[in-house]
């Protein structure tokens, strides 16, 4: 039987592959992600948007799991972030540069599907990272 982590896990890889057909599958309709700093997204179509989104400044992202924790139908996943500012991205010039994001998430499962996730990072300090020269 597949536990919450392990669907945390798959979400990462298909993440990393920028495999958005795989998400079909692996997200419930309604999905919702929860950003500490960038407000909250409704809906798997309007998640994916905003992934295709990030990826064209950041093409080469991805991401590794250091440690999760599961329970019930919640898990919660360390990991970080890593990519080159490749494109503009909000505004902000594209610099070249890496970077990398500490983060933590917390997911809720449904059967097989994520249904919703809370994130929380630093997210200004790696805006004003990403504007930095």
């Amino acid at each position: 039987m597949t536990g919450p982590a392990d669907v945390v896990r798959r979400h990462y890889e298909i993440f990393n592959r920028a495999d958005f057909d795989a998400w079909g599958e692996l997200l419930t309709p309604d999905f919702t992600v929860h950003h500490a700093s960038m407000g909250d997204t409704v809906g798997r179509d309007a998640y994916l948007k905003g992934v295709r989104f990030y990826r064209e400044s950041f093409p080469d992202v991805t991401v590794e799991i250091t440690r999760t924790l599961e329970g019930g139908d919640l898990a919660a996943a360390q990991f970080a972030s890593t990519a080159t500012f490749a494109a503009d991205w909000l505004g902000v010039p594209a610099t070249g540069k890496r970077w990398v994001l500490p983060a933590m998430g917390f997911f809720r499962v449904e059967g097989e599907q994520l249904a919703e996730t809370w994130f929380v990072e630093d997210a200004t300090a790696w805006f004003q990272g990403l504007a930095a020269t």
